[in-house]
């Protein structure tokens, strides 16, 4: 099973839950793997050679793992290098059955999630564990993703489109949709038992391994609140300033 998500959305949470699964095996951000232990050399191994191998790993069990899919992340050009399509078409070849999208609906916390993450260098937080709040201010003219850089509108407009194009793909081929807002933020484990559904499993009793890093209101995180309210004002993004 592959979970498509764009990051900052609950996937590394139920792919923790799974992994807690007797009959699953969590491969998490394989290819994220892949891209640090090949790291500038000039000789890299196919990065679907490499995700097949890791897949051994699972013996009799369920594989499952995430992918960061917008063309700005895991699948882009000096990484994977294959488009989305491409991408889903030659999992059946390697034993990928299952396809799975997870969305956050809200884009813009995606971003800043990311962003808040970068700055504490703290992605994840225990169960029992007060949330820290980063404050930053956040330029909505200059956004970078990995090598690309757009304004915060233009790249809402990339997970707008991104996610449309991965809606239709995953529905074609049978798959399941769920969202941060109804499957993960209310409680986890409604994503994880449908996730052992999918896989044809029951759910077997898991603990919630983490608790939300970035619980804070937008207002409070921005120190430019106002300046990323006047870009994002008229659009059709700016309910995203003030939902979780």
């Amino acid at each position: 099973m592959v979970i498509l998500n764009s990051g900052r959305c609950g996937s590394t949470v139920l792919m923790r839950m799974l992994n807690a699964h007797p009959r699953v095996l969590s491969g998490g951000e394989v290819f994220m793997r892949y891209g640090r232990a090949y790291e500038g050399s000039p000789r890299r191994p196919d990065p679907l050679r490499y995700l097949r191998r890791d897949m051994l790993r699972a013996g009799r069990r369920h594989f499952v793992f995430s992918v960061h899919f917008l063309r700005a992340q895991h699948l882009r050009p000096d990484l994977v290098d294959v488009g989305l399509e491409a991408f889903m078409d030659a999992m059946p070849g390697l034993g990928v059955a299952r396809f799975v999208l997870l969305e956050r609906r809200n884009y813009l916390r995606v971003l800043l999630s990311s962003r808040a993450g970068e700055l504490r260098e703290l992605w994840h937080v225990p169960p029992g564990v007060p949330a820290e709040l980063q404050t930053f201010a956040f330029d909505p003219e200059i956004v970078e993703i990995g090598v690309t850089r757009m304004r915060l509108v233009e790249w809402l407009e990339e997970f707008e489109r991104g996610f449309a194009e991965a809606r239709r793909l995953v529905a074609a081929r049978g798959g399941l949709h769920l969202t941060y807002e109804e499957d993960v933020l209310p409680d986890p484990r409604v994503g994880y038992r449908k996730l052992c559904a999918s896989l044809g499993e029951g759910a077997a009793a898991v603990e919630v391994p983490l608790a939300r890093a970035n619980p804070f209101a937008i207002r409070e995180m921005l120190r430019n609140f106002d300046v990323v309210h006047r870009h994002l004002r008229g659009t059709r993004f700016a309910w995203m300033l003030d939902a979780d």
